[in-house]
């Protein structure tokens, strides 16, 4: 939708066209969050009891990081 909307202004105006929304407008309108792509790597001890975690994670946010940082790096 948000593309129809600025091919539409790109026609009228006869020049390129750029639409940047919200994170609110953005999550409404493709009913979606970004992509987020986790790397992890954990160390056990000899009883299985976790003792080390390591976290890469990469966080498509597009124009805006509004929420993005608070719901992947809690």
């Amino acid at each position: 939708m948000s593309a129809m909307v600025a091919a539409a202004a790109a026609r009228k105006f006869n020049r390129p066209c750029r639409m940047i929304l919200s994170r609110a407008d953005d999550c409404l309108t493709t009913g979606h969050r970004h992509n987020l792509e986790v790397d992890y790597e954990a160390t056990a001890d000899e009883s299985g009891r976790v003792v080390r975690i390591k976290i890469n994670a990469n966080v498509n946010a597009g124009i805006s990081m509004d929420l993005s940082i608070a719901w992947a790096f809690w």
